[in-house]
């Protein structure tokens, strides 16, 4: 449908969806939506999003199934409310999950025994139907992107097939999957049981936004140390 609509139509229709979400949040936010800011907001958006659809456009067939679609998953005995941006299905059956992103986003921190933002993976070994892929949506002004994997390569726009990344201990996608579903029923698990060692992934980094410095003498420990800047502020005090 997508790409049969008009240049024409598709504008009219970015515009009327555009305008519709401003004055819905215009309503509520009168001082900062000024007739002025609110016209600069709609060329903006209107623009983002005529590009979006041109990289869109470039994708294989897909059908958009469920958008900001709310599912309790359950997993290592948590329930968890989860909203998911969007559901594409494919020809075939197979689902991609969408997560829309307006920063930089960075698939390749899903891997490890503790990943970050790991909610792509969650609802990937969450989902009833074959996931074909998982990808941020990054909506970016001059960067907008698919990251993610998909299987086979092809599915999105210089998505490539999940082969081999570095850090994952699966080379094949389904066995990707399972070693997922694994490590987040471990956390969970771990989180439910109350085990909380003082452990910090990324000593300095974390350790730098701490509260309870004064309380942790893990920087003692060989093999640990805060960032520098956190040793210094310390030593002067």
């Amino acid at each position: 449908v997508l790409c049969r609509t008009s240049e024409e139509e598709l504008q009219r229709i970015i515009r009327d969806a555009v305008a519709q979400v401003l004055n819905k949040i215009a309503r509520n936010r009168q001082f900062a939506f000024s007739q002025k800011f609110t016209a600069l907001e709609q060329n903006r958006l209107e623009k983002l999003i005529a590009a979006w659809m041109m990289l869109e456009k470039q994708r294989s067939s897909f059908t958009v199934l469920q958008a900001e679609q709310e599912r309790m998953i359950e997993i290592g005995g948590i329930a968890f409310a989860a909203r998911i941006d969007r559901i594409d299905a494919l020809p075939d059956g197979r689902q991609v999950i969408i997560d829309y992103k307006t920063g930089n986003a960075n698939p390749k921190n899903w891997f490890g025994e503790r990943p970050d933002e790991p909610q792509l993976p969650l609802y990937g070994v969450s989902n009833t139907q074959e996931v074909a892929g998982l990808v941020f949506a990054q909506l970016r002004a001059g960067d907008l992107c698919f990251k993610g994997f998909a299987n086979p390569e092809g599915i999105i726009p210089n998505v490539k097939e999940f082969s081999g990344v570095k850090n994952a201990h699966a080379v094949a996608w389904p066995n990707q999957l399972n070693d997922w579903r694994q490590v987040l029923q471990n956390l969970a698990e771990g989180f439910r049981s109350g085990y909380a060692p003082v452990d910090p992934k990324k000593p300095g980094d974390t350790c730098k936004y701490c509260e309870l410095t004064a309380l942790c003498r893990i920087h003692e420990y060989d093999g640990l140390g805060l960032a520098p800047e956190i040793q210094e502020e310390e030593d002067d005090d």
